[in-house]
């Protein structure tokens, strides 16, 4: 049986060919020179996601965070002596050409690029096929990482292999984000209240919000498009003598539109409960409705019937009539 090894065989083949005998070189030799450092600079291990090979044993992911935490701390003097050989060492390695282009930041350790992460940052939109085509032209002639190997075969699936088989020293490129543009058009009115608002709540608790101004637009805009709206549900407005004395509003959406709805009800409702109900199931505007259904026909936290009243919120209440109708008279 013939077995062709192109490209892809040949990158899959090389780049396990390297895991394999680079576990055993990472806890054999390198780990104990990581430990050796971490413990003199007084750095504990990197909390963060291990990847690649180094999830298969306790040693490598071990290994990992310690070298993590060296790449992350700023480049410091480091007394003569074994802590300074076993950096010394581990930059050695790390830094080598192999592991791919060395890049330049004032850390402990260093990570690398490669024709991949140069594509990632060229290319605004990224997909398997651009990015291996751009990655491809871009191997140059100083390149002898094992990415820039997969890169220059132009095969997504060995360009794959190997970058995640260089895990822990490869760097990761972030997406330049398209950030929004926001326009400031609030009313007069609505900002000098604001202002007003603003002002009173600094004075007595101490809290400063932005500035309810042009400049601030990027800071309510960005809060509101993070505010998660739909089911909030509040109480009103409380009429006595009828059977659904609780007047609500909630926000719904619907496509993605938001809108406000409204109905009585003959219990309090809160976002918690109405949330909880079914989509279809959430009251329609200006209906007239009863406790929210929970499944087991128990009422949930936060409501409120108006035949469980306590005798004081009843007293409250006749109060609040008898007041109502003196008012009323005298119109």
């Amino acid at each position: 049986m013939k077995i062709v090894v192109d490209n892809r065989a040949f990158v899959v083949g090389l780049s396990e060919l390297f895991r394999q005998e680079m576990k055993s070189y990472e806890v054999a030799n390198l780990l104990p020179l990581a430990e050796t450092a971490c413990e003199a600079l007084d750095l504990s291990p990197a909390v963060v996601q291990v990847e690649g090979h180094y999830t298969e044993s306790a040693e490598l992911e071990r290994y990992f965070r310690l070298i993590r935490a060296l790449q992350n701390a700023e480049i410091r003097e480091v007394t003569p002596g074994s802590a300074k050989d076993a950096i010394f060492r581990l930059r050695e390695v790390l830094a080598s050409p192999a592991m791919g282009r060395v890049e330049s930041k004032d850390k402990l350790l260093p990570r690398t690029t490669s024709p991949l992460s140069e594509a990632l940052l060229i290319l605004s939109n990224w997909s398997i096929d651009g990015l291996s085509r751009q990655a491809a032209q871009l191997v140059r002639r100083d390149d002898a990482g094992l990415v820039a190997v997969a890169a220059a075969a132009g095969d997504p699936v060995a360009l794959c292999v190997a970058r995640e088989s260089m895990a822990l020293v490869a760097d990761v490129e972030f997406a330049e984000i398209e950030l929004p543009e926001f326009v400031w058009a609030v009313s007069e009115r609505v900002a000098e209240v604001a202002c007003r608002f603003v002002s009173a709540l600094a004075e007595t608790t101490g809290i400063l919000l932005p500035e309810p101004e042009t400049t601030s637009s990027h800071l309510y805009g960005q809060a509101a498009r993070d505010a998660e709206l739909a089911g909030r549900c509040i109480l009103i407005g409380e009429r006595f003598g009828n059977p659904y004395p609780y007047y609500h509003w909630y926000i719904d959406s619907n496509d993605g539109q938001l809108t406000a709805k409204d109905f009585w009800s003959s219990n309090v409702w809160t976002t918690t409960t109405l949330r909880d109900m079914p989509i279809n199931g959430r009251p329609a505007t200006g209906t007239q409705v009863g406790a929210p259904r929970l499944g087991n026909e128990q009422k949930g936290e936060g409501i409120r019937s108006s035949l469980d009243l306590r005798k004081e919120d009843q007293e409250q209440q006749e109060r609040k009539g008898w007041l109502a109708r003196v008012f009323q008279r005298g119109r």
